[in-house]
């Protein structure tokens, strides 16, 4: 590579993660945990009810994650998708799976929730604007789930990971790093799609 053409290839690099970064600061995510079994059921019946055109509503099980950054590019992901019309599902939070998970198959995601998914469940909502607050108010999110912080930067999904469900998913080798191994995964689906 000459000096010219690398510098061309850095310039793009700094202007998409510009896009990123700006694009993940408009992101509100809230995530929380739900121990209650009724009410994630009934929340889990009613999600396609639950949707709006700015905002993803999904109940995942927390196993399934390995930290609020996986979450956090995933709905990033998936509302790319949708705006450069690369969506593989035609529903926003079964896309959202689709990138938490590292697949392109909906059957395979089926699969993996129905054999290695258990509780507790991780409510995950993300918006481009505004509806947070009204979605929280409407299925009474508050009163059923207790919402995840933040706290002096340590995430609290990753201090709890559950490693060998990850390896399972995310096929990650001995040595590899959980959380950069992941985000790698989710982040080249972009180039499948």
């Amino acid at each position: 590579m000459t000096q010219a053409s690398g510098s061309i290839v850095s310039e793009a690099v700094e202007i998409v993660g510009r896009e990123v970064i700006s694009v993940l600061n408009k992101l509100e995510l809230r995530i929380y945990t739900c121990n209650n079994r009724d009410f994630t059921e009934y929340l889990i019946s009613n999600l396609e009810r639950c949707q709006t055109p700015d905002c993803i509503l999904q109940i995942i099980p927390k196993n399934f994650v390995v930290s609020m950054k996986h979450i956090k590019l995933a709905a990033y992901l998936a509302f790319k998708a949708f705006d450069k019309k690369r969506n593989i599902s035609k529903k926003k939070h079964i896309e959202l799976l689709l990138y938490l998970l590292g697949e392109r198959q909906i059957n395979k995601v089926i699969e993996k929730l129905r054999t290695l998914g258990r509780p507790p469940y991780l409510v995950v909502l993300a918006c481009m604007g505004d509806g947070a607050e009204e979605i929280v108010r409407r299925v009474n999110l508050q009163k059923h789930c207790s919402e995840l912080k933040q706290p002096n930067d340590i995430d609290p999904i990753e201090a709890g990971a559950e490693i060998d469900t990850l390896k399972i998913l995310f096929n990650l080798r001995e040595g590899d790093e959980p959380i950069k191994s992941v985000l790698c995964k989710i982040s080249s689906l972009i180039l499948q799609a």
